[in-house]
């Protein structure tokens, strides 16, 4: 019998695993308060509406940032092409940190990119690789998309004309992320 393989869950382990690998190191940032890398998944507005939440609790405002976003609907193929496998994921991310909105590219590039958001970038994907949960064509390189995504918001003619999540973000982008899954087999 064929369980169904829930890709969500699966990156929620792959999240915690560069979390459990990468905490150290990120809190060791001058005027770090980085709790751990976080998760959600969802539509935008349901995570916009869960980072809110989050940022209003006393608790709980320390738990949204470095945050790992995957983003939904994704489709996974499936088919005769598919055969052996669960199906083809094609997934969406977004790895995100706050920034000041008033800092240049070059600010955002020595305090964001390269000490939280490349770090967390590159062991996401080592993690990914490493969970085996997915057929990967070769053991160097997972095929998608980066793009660097500084003061991340709604694009306009020449820039950014709003907020998406309603923080002053940096992040990158990961799309086109296609993954295949291994059967789960009872």
């Amino acid at each position: 019998m064929v369980n169904p393989v829930y890709i969500v869950d699966i990156f929620e382990d792959i999240v915690k695993a560069v979390s459990t690998k990468l905490l150290p190191q990120l809190q060791a940032i001058p005027k770090s308060t980085i709790t751990g890398v976080h998760y959600l998944y969802g539509h935008y507005n349901e995570i916009q509406r869960r980072l809110i939440e989050k940022g209003n609790s006393n608790t709980e405002q320390y738990n949204r940032y470095p945050l790992i976003a995957l983003f939904q609907d994704f489709s996974i193929k499936k088919g005769s092409n598919q055969l052996g496998f669960y199906g083809e994921a094609n997934l969406q991310f977004m790895i995100l940190y706050h920034t000041k909105p008033d800092a240049n590219n070059e600010t955002r590039m020595e305090k964001v990119f390269k000490p939280i958001l490349y770090p967390i970038y590159f062991e996401f994907l080592n993690q990914i690789k490493k969970a085996g949960k997915f057929h990967l064509y070769s053991d160097k390189v997972i095929d998608h998309e980066q793009i660097d995504r500084p003061n991340w918001g709604r694009v306009g003619s020449y820039g950014n004309d709003g907020f998406i999540l309603d923080d002053i973000l940096d992040g990158i982008e990961i799309r086109n992320l296609i993954l295949k899954t291994h059967l789960k087999i009872c």
